[in-house]
């Protein structure tokens, strides 16, 4: 980025430079050339400048974007769900109205809040789905089926 400002200041310098020159010249064929070639060179200039706006703008809202998540990012507590299921959860008093929620570690390092998705526990266990990486996790223990056995007297149970 410092390398294109300087580039164009260059440039400018540059076309400063020829356009001083051309008070200089007498002859009207050779002037004429020299004004052509300083109005294409300013076009280029301008073109460059433009671009260096724009990728600056695009810049400004990168950083913008980083400094949001950061703010937001300390917002959460990394927790493990047994059996090692990692997440970042909302710390309690950051929490506010929001609803207790869980954000996949995986998007969180890349920067992106995706909330996990649970479903209700079955037998003691909780699916975890993300929705923007596709991760897919469980938490709890299994409880074990419960039969429903009568007793057999020849087997002896």
């Amino acid at each position: 980025m410092v390398v294109e400002a300087v580039t164009g200041l260059q440039i400018f310098t540059q076309l400063f430079n020829t356009a001083r020159g051309l008070s200089d010249i007498h002859d009207t064929t050779v002037r004429d050339r020299a004004v052509l070639t300083l109005q294409r060179e300013i076009l280029d200039a301008q073109s460059q400048q433009s671009a260096l706006i724009q990728r600056l703008g695009d810049l400004e809202k990168e950083v913008a974007g980083f400094h949001r998540w950061e703010a937001e990012k300390l917002r959460y507590q990394l927790e493990e769900l047994p059996p090692g299921l990692f997440v970042y959860g909302i710390k309690d008093a950051d929490r506010g109205s929001e609803p207790d929620h869980k954000l996949c570690a995986n998007c969180y390092q890349k920067g992106i809040k995706s909330i996990l998705q649970r479903s209700a526990p079955l037998r003691g266990e909780t699916n975890w789905r993300c929705h923007s990486c596709g991760f897919k996790g469980t938490s709890g223990f299994s409880e074990p089926l419960k039969l429903n056995r009568r007793p057999h007297p020849e087997r002896g149970w």
